[in-house]
């Protein structure tokens, strides 16, 4: 909650140096007219915490009449047109208060707020990334860049916001746990936003979103038994080779002639057989890690010393993420994988 100027209207005059958020100088320079509109400030905020809107336009609309550069009165008066559904006079009010106090994290985090809400996402969004560098825990800023993300396709960067996300009550807890399984879906997984779903909706059971995260989590928990852990592929097949010794083609080469002699035999009929198998031990959104293993056999029929194998046994794991950089964010992928290669030929090993 953002503090008015005064705190009480019969304490105003006395505890004024105490409890306004400026420098001592400052508050030696203000004018008998800024000292009284502070007590309009506190008075306009009571109302506004009241929800009695129209009476707290009035108590800013008098402090700013007794000082138009008083930032309270300014933001507040933007809190309250924005509660009357006028954003266009909400937007002047913020940006007045914006030009006399630049670097102000709530009135930038209401003009973002603001934007967002009238579903202006390019506007909205510098004002709120400046506020999420300043302070990165205020509540709901992570769901607000997060959406904004989502809109842009960019899932990574919105589920780490979404992560990130501080809310403020359990509306804001349940929009970010239904946009993160959104997110985790499009990512694929379905097993991980099936969970996010699930604990949004224990959130609040009887909300808006009930509804449609029901169907959702239906939707997701079908994909999630669908999801394959362990996968598998025989292949068979029967081949003819003309060439099984590879031997060299016939030449005037001394060594050439030689091997051909020593083989006759070049041409049989055969069979073969592939079996791939794959388990997926870890799959989350960052990571993922698997264990494989792939045979192949060749039988020749009629020249059984050339018949080969081949094992190769695998494992794996990949790290997804998003590192900084000077123009955003940029996904990479990192992984390591040792290999086993174990040949045979003609049942004998071979390398």
């Amino acid at each position: 909650m953002r503090f008015s100027l005064a705190v009480r209207v019969l304490v105003a005059f006395f505890l004024f140096p105490a409890i306004v958020p400026l420098s001592a100088a400052r508050a030696q320079s203000l004018s008998e007219g800024a000292i009284q509109a502070a007590v309009y400030v506190d008075r306009a905020v009571i109302a506004y915490e009241g929800k009695r809107y129209d009476e707290a336009l009035k108590e800013c609309q008098e402090a700013l009449r007794l000082d138009p550069e008083n930032v309270d009165a300014l933001y507040y008066q933007g809190l309250i047109y924005t509660a009357l559904d006028r954003p266009g006079d909400a937007l002047a009010a913020l940006g007045a208060a914006r030009k006399l106090r630049l670097g102000d994290p709530d009135v930038a985090f209401q003009i973002g707020a603001l934007h967002f809400g009238q579903k202006e996402y390019e506007k909205a969004e510098p004002f709120l990334n400046e506020v999420y560098r300043a302070d990165p825990k205020r509540p709901n800023i992570g769901y607000y860049l997060g959406f904004i993300e989502v809109q842009k396709q960019n899932f990574r960067e919105a589920l780490s916001y979404f992560r990130a996300n501080v809310p403020s009550d359990d509306t804001f807890a349940q929009l970010a746990g239904f946009y993160s399984s959104l997110t985790l879906a499009r990512l694929g997984s379905p097993g991980q936003a099936k969970a996010e779903i699930d604990q949004a909706l224990r959130l609040q059971p009887t909300s808006p979103l009930t509804t449609p995260a029901q169907r959702l989590g239906e939707i997701l928990g079908k994909a999630a038994e669908q999801e394959k852990f362990f996968r598998g592929e025989l292949r068979l097949g029967v081949f003819y080779d003309t060439n099984v010794p590879v031997d060299p083609d016939r030449s005037g080469d001394v060594t050439a002639q030689a091997i051909r002699a020593g083989q006759p035999r070049q041409k049989s009929e055969g069979e073969m057989v592939s079996l791939d198998l794959a388990y997926t031990w870890l799959r989350t959104v960052d990571w993922e890690g698997t264990i494989s293993h792939r045979f192949v056999q060749y039988y020749n029929n009629r020249l059984t010393e050339f018949n080969s194998q081949s094992n190769t046994p695998t494992l794996s794991i990949v790290k997804r993420g998003l590192l900084p950089g000077a123009f955003g964010e940029l996904p990479y992928t990192a992984g390591a994988q040792v290999d086993y290669d174990y040949n045979s030929l003609g049942n004998r090993s071979f390398v």
